[in-house]
């Protein structure tokens, strides 16, 4: 059995690693909407939200989609689009949220604003209680309006005056390099990273006068052009559903028992040896034109 269910968790480890399609969810003029990242030129419409646009959005491990709309939380209803408001953050004097981000390392949510400079607040899911972290230090002035984070906890902003990505380091930002294209800070971000990790930045090109998705290189800040999204549209927001945990966790579960089993049989054939076992654990819209 061992046998048969090593090959099968194989098998999903490569369709896994070979994925590269990724369903991206956004707000488009007050109708939450989500396209795939092979074809972003067709749209898929959920619902109006009922409220402003999101100017920020991002799922959860357990699959819920959060959204903010000035300094509002809310939660999407991934059926209608309709938006639950969990409550408004006490952000500084004249401060909104550009995005939001789900840390996967810290388990919390991190938001940033428009200020200038740029705050980096934690927001608390509950009550949308938000506690300032400091000021990001990036070149000022320049929007930031998409914020992404890595499986490991690593942040990334963008910068409208520069058009490229910033990496943070705590609160200091490093400039990776021109993503390629003269872009304003109507956009999203989102890195894929319960997956192969990539950095994807939908944002309105300037020149090209539409919006398209682009995914960056996270050491260079080069950035390549996947294809414009839908006609004409314009968006704020950009989110990925992660893997759900609960089927990685029971891989993991299944592959342990196998190798103790087999580590038990491979024992009973060898009468004298002592082994040390190790345990590996893994880890705006509205009239801002």
């Amino acid at each position: 059995m061992c046998s048969s269910s090593l090959s099968g968790l194989v098998l999903l480890g490569l369709i896994a690693a070979t994925a590269s399609a990724a369903e991206i969810w956004t707000d488009i003029g007050g109708t939450i909407a989500k396209f795939d990242s092979t074809n972003p030129g067709v749209v898929t419409y959920i619902g109006p939200t009922g409220e402003l646009p999101m100017d920020g959005m991002d799922f959860t491990p357990a699959g819920t989609l959060y959204g903010v709309a000035d300094q509002e939380l809310f939660i999407i209803n991934q059926t209608s689009g309709a938006v639950q408001s969990l409550g408004v953050s006490q952000l500084g004097s004249g401060e909104i949220y550009m995005d939001i981000s789900w840390d996967p390392l810290t388990q919390t949510m991190y938001g940033i604003t428009s200020s200038s400079p740029t705050h980096l607040y934690q927001i608390n899911l509950s009550n949308a209680a938000a506690t300032l972290v400091g000021a990001v230090n990036v070149p000022s002035p320049g929007w930031s309006g998409g914020l992404a984070t890595t499986t490991a906890g690593v942040r990334y902003i963008d910068h409208s005056e520069q058009d490229g990505m910033y990496r943070l380091d705590g609160l200091n930002g490093t400039f990776l390099g021109p993503e390629g294209l003269d872009y304003s800070f109507f956009g999203g971000m989102t890195i894929d990273w319960s997956r192969d990790g990539t950095l994807y930045h939908a944002t309105w090109n300037q020149t090209a006068l539409r919006t398209e998705l682009w995914t960056v290189d996270l050491t260079t800040g080069a950035g390549t052009l996947l294809g414009a999204i839908g006609q004409q549209t314009l968006l704020l927001s950009a989110a990925i559903q992660p893997v759900p945990e609960p089927g990685g966790l029971a891989a993991v579960a299944l592959l342990g028992a196998c190798l103790r089993r087999r580590r038990g049989l491979f024992r009973r054939h060898q009468p004298v040896r002592r082994t040390t076992d190790r345990v590996v654990t893994r880890q705006a819209w509205r009239g801002r034109f």
